[in-house]
């Protein structure tokens, strides 16, 4: 069942007057590269974090995702996903067409038995309760931390995107995209259809108890739940090209993040959304927030990883301290001293006066200072320096529907070149019209479709990537 939530009056509140964000300030990792993000976790006390980067390597963090240290046994692989159990003690993270490997006590395991397959989402529970999702494939979910898995053939093969469990494993969540949101209330054992819209979904996370809820799509509000899957609310959250979205273990405090947009929070559960200005629009692949909500990582697509940096408190200022007055010592009185009584001395007129010596006084001699020729001195001219700016080539950028220029022309010739399929077909009766509308978004999906990559009809570092394997070059990329 599907609610819309209706806060007219609420809004209008939140456009009159300014709203306070979540963090006092985002800020790029100190130690973070630049790297093609796809995932990352964050452990329930956000000590720990785990965060992967295709065709780059997987990092770990011990502070609270402040310095990364790249895991060089791993290698260099297209790294697509990552997760971690509440405790941090078990991490899992799997590339984009092989092995699940699995983190523990300071070493890393190949999960041979998970078969090589093309892993999109993973999640674990401090029980050992598993879970991984197969893009264009199927759930498997594992008991035993990873060593073994099975195969959930009742939900069929989907473009699973997204996956979240409650913290002791029982009930799971996952989203495809253009089919119903699935939950499992038995560890992955059964599966049901939730009664959901089918939607462009990518991303979704659950609380620590499994009752609250969120999901994203692509050009779409946010949906959320208060009883594990039940009901659903579409919030006034605005259509956005929604791509991740995690959530606090009380369910209050919501982290989400736009394709090539900006990155919001909620504390209320998902009613209201604020704008986290300082972390600017930029192309947000993956969030994550600890379990207390005191940490939230966001990772770029393309770009760095993002902390929120803790509010400044300064120290309330120490009162000055009170001097009291010394008391006045009490006034003695003290007695007038008697007038002198004169004595007149026999024969004499007194005490003999004394003889004053007088001193001329002395001039000092006149002193004529001399007279010094000074020449001012003359100033060197400073010479004229001109900057010549260097030539730079410019970095081959993402493109979605509404972009124009050249480079969405060549995209649109490579794409009727190729052949896809009937949408690549109307793309060509049209021509390359350097214009990034939706006959060009659905005929780059029905690419991404064939080529066995993430449909999303957004040219990205993926489709990028997959172009210059197939030797397919231009001048942009």
């Amino acid at each position: 069942m599907i609610k819309k939530a209706l806060f007219l009056s609420l809004v209008s509140i939140i456009l009159l007057f300014p709203q306070k964000g979540f963090s006092a300030d985002w800020a790029v990792s100190t130690s973070s590269v630049l790297a093609d993000w796809q995932s990352i976790s964050l452990s329930k006390d956000g000590e720990t974090a785990v965060a992967a980067a295709y065709n780059g390597h997987v990092y770990l963090s011990e502070d609270r995702g402040i310095t990364w240290e790249k895991q060089d046994t791993l290698g260099q692989d297209t790294w697509y996903a990552a997760g971690i159990s509440p405790d941090g003690e078990t991490l899992l993270v799997a590339d984009y067409g092989g092995y699940i490997r699995r983190y523990v006590d300071g070493a890393w395991t190949d999960l041979t038995t998970s078969g090589e397959r093309n892993w999109s989402a993973l999640d674990i529970s401090d029980e050992g309760i598993a879970v991984a999702l197969d893009y264009n494939g199927f759930i498997y979910t594992s008991t035993d931390r990873g060593d073994t898995w099975s195969e959930a053939t009742t939900t069929g093969a989907q473009r699973w995107m997204s996956v979240s469990m409650d913290e002791d494993g029982e009930k799971i969540f996952a989203v495809a995209q253009g089919r119903k949101i699935v939950m499992s209330a038995d560890s992955g054992a059964t599966w049901i259809d939730l009664d959901t819209p089918e939607k462009q979904w990518t991303s979704i996370a659950v609380s620590e108890d499994g009752e609250e809820v969120v999901a994203v799509a692509t050009n779409s509000n946010v949906y959320t739940s208060t009883d594990a899957g039940t009901t659903w609310v579409e919030q006034s959250s605005g259509a956005y090209t929604w791509w991740t979205v995690d959530i606090s273990d009380d369910g209050k405090t919501i982290i989400a993040g736009v394709l090539s947009g900006p990155l919001f929070t909620s504390i209320d559960g998902g009613i209201t959304w604020i704008e986290e200005t300082s972390a600017e629009s930029r192309a947000w692949r993956a969030v994550s927030i600890s379990r207390n909500s005191e940490t939230l990582v966001a990772a770029v697509q393309a770009g760095h990883i993002y902390v929120t940096l803790p509010p400044v408190i300064e120290p309330e200022p120490e009162p000055e301290p009170v001097i009291e007055p010394a008391p006045e010592e009490p006034q003695l009185a003290v007695a007038a001293p008697e007038p002198e009584k004169r004595v007149r001395r026999r024969g004499g007129g007194g005490a003999p006066k004394r003889k004053v010596a007088t001193v001329a006084a002395v001039s000092a001699p006149a002193v004529t200072a001399p007279t010094v020729a000074y020449t001012a001195p003359v100033p060197t001219p400073t010479p004229v320096v001109v900057a010549v700016a260097p030539t730079v080539t410019p970095e081959p950028r993402d493109l979605e529907k509404d972009t124009t220029g050249d480079d969405v022309r060549k995209l649109q010739e490579v794409l009727i070149t190729q052949k896809a399929g009937p949408q690549a077909a109307a793309l060509a009766a049209v021509g390359a019209t350097g214009f990034f509308g939706e006959l060009t978004q659905r005929a780059l999906a029905e690419y991404q479709q064939k080529a066995n990559i993430i449909s999303t009809g957004y040219f990205g570092p993926l489709t990028r990537a997959l172009l210059k394997t197939k030797n397919i070059f231009g001048l942009w990329w």
